[in-house]
């Protein structure tokens, strides 16, 4: 099987180092990031399912947010601290469960997620959907869409779902989408060209974000 940490491990290493590999990344959530920023408030209270390399975690704290980073892969919970070692503010890095969350109702302000859903089947997405919005006013994930295909898959088990899929997943959730929007993986002129070669001039994006909230 796969390690997470040695997959990402190498995509540092080919940017350049733990420093490089943030600031890339942050540009290309762009998007992502703005709207984290603005859910959460500005001294909000944050946690994010499922870290992985904590880039965006290290960026959110030293904007000021009170951010807490959980995965349970103890080898990209090492990986998510090298990166964040040169930052003034770190996240409070835990290693927990994601269908072992036990925090009070609606102690966060924001839970969020990127890259993670697509990993589990229908009947966790659902479970953990409610699970993060029983302790968060706010909760955003973003998912690989099907503008994707198999040949995009880091681990194997990804699912590159349509909108329509995933926003029947969330009416079974008590929840009520906010807001929906979408964005690319790539910075700069090349996600033009990745499109055109992919047929996908008419979409869908690459990623596919939902801005949820309790009903």
């Amino acid at each position: 099987m796969k390690k997470w940490s040695k997959i990402y491990l190498k995509k540092v290493k080919e940017l350049g180092g733990a420093e490089k590999y943030l600031r890339y990344k942050v540009r290309e959530k762009d998007l992502f990031i703005k709207k984290l920023l603005y859910y959460a408030g500005p001294h909000g209270k944050v946690l994010e399912a499922g870290c992985g390399t904590g880039v965006i975690s290290t960026h959110l704290c030293n904007c000021g947010l009170e951010v807490t980073a959980i995965d349970k892969d103890r080898g990209m919970l090492k990986v998510a601290r090298i990166i964040s070692k040169k930052y003034p503010q770190k996240p409070n890095f835990k290693r927990v469960d994601l269908f072992d969350l036990c925090f009070p109702v609606d102690y966060y302000d924001l839970v969020f997620s990127h890259g993670v859903l697509e990993h589990f089947s229908d009947e966790q997405i659902v479970t953990l959907i409610k699970k993060q919005l029983q302790i968060s006013k706010t909760l955003i994930f973003s998912v690989p869409s099907n503008y994707l295909s198999s040949k995009d898959r880091y681990f194997g088990n990804e699912r590159f779902l349509g909108i329509e899929k995933w926003k029947r997943l969330v009416d079974k959730t008590n929840s009520q989408i906010i807001e929906t929007f979408g964005f690319h993986y790539i910075i700069g002129w090349k996600k033009f060209w990745d499109t055109l070669i992919r047929g996908k001039i008419f979409g869908p994006s690459p990623y596919l974000t939902f801005v949820l909230r309790k009903k």
